[in-house]
């Protein structure tokens, strides 16, 4: 009888932790199972079939991604559906943009007014020479720049820097908006709320904009009454 000897065996021929008793209880079983059946022989292929040396399917890793035609796909779709969709959301920027100064110069006249009538005196609204780069000099009615409510202590219509002679009480102060145009419809720089709350004694109104889309649909004015009510509607007009 001739018992051939089983190669040595390393970690990596399979996944399972190998060790020398279950090694040497699996050689065993298969020379019994030779000697039962009267086969002398165990070649290393019966030991290498062996269920220590072997892995199920369920054991192997299941790689999960996308191929580079899928990829390709997905990118090309998700750039048309950019493009479609881009002139929504720049109509959706500016109607906010325009809602945003409308939202701010209303505030900065309620403001004014309810000083006006806690102090007993009046105050002014004073448009911003400039702002970031961006000058609003070449015309009165231009408020772009931002605007300041302000005391005017020595009555000149202009806020004077602290510390000095024309040194006047800045109540707040609104920066401009780059995106949306601000006009005020009587041309004038300087606007005026009296002890009583009334705006310029006759009312005013200013007329907002977008500024980078050409859009009459988001054209909004802000309507003020004689008595100093404020109000926005959409439009070019007050009536």
């Amino acid at each position: 009888m001739h018992i051939a000897h089983p190669p040595k065996v390393h970690k990596s021929f399979g996944v399972h932790e190998l060790t020398f008793a279950r090694l040497h209880d699996e050689i065993k079983h298969l020379i019994s199972a030779s000697l039962y059946k009267e086969e002398f022989t165990v070649t290393a292929c019966e030991i290498m079939t062996s269920p220590i040396f072997s892995s199920s399917s369920s054991e192997q890793p299941n790689v999960q991604g996308f191929t580079l035609v899928e990829f390709l796909c997905t990118f090309a779709l998700l750039t048309v559906v950019a493009m479609l969709a881009a002139p929504s959301f720049a109509s959706l920027i500016q109607k906010l943009r325009v809602h945003q100064a409308v939202m701010e110069l209303k505030g900065a006249l309620q403001i004014a007014r309810s000083e006006a009538v806690r102090r007993g005196e009046n105050i002014k609204l004073r448009k911003k020479d400039s702002t970031e780069g961006r000058s609003c000099t070449a015309s009165a009615s231009d408020w772009s720049c931002g605007w300041d409510v302000f005391v005017d202590i020595d009555n000149n219509g202009i806020p004077g820097p602290p510390g000095t002679a024309d040194d006047d009480e800045l109540i707040q102060s609104f920066p401009g908006l780059l995106e949306a145009s601000v006009r005020f419809t009587t041309n004038s720089s300087t606007l005026t709320v009296n002890r009583w709350g009334a705006i310029n004694g006759i009312g005013a109104s200013f007329a907002v904009t977008p500024k980078a889309l050409n859009d009459s649909n988001l054209d909004t004015m802000i309507c003020i009454s004689s008595g100093g009510r404020v109000r926005s509607t959409l439009g070019n007009s007050c009536t």
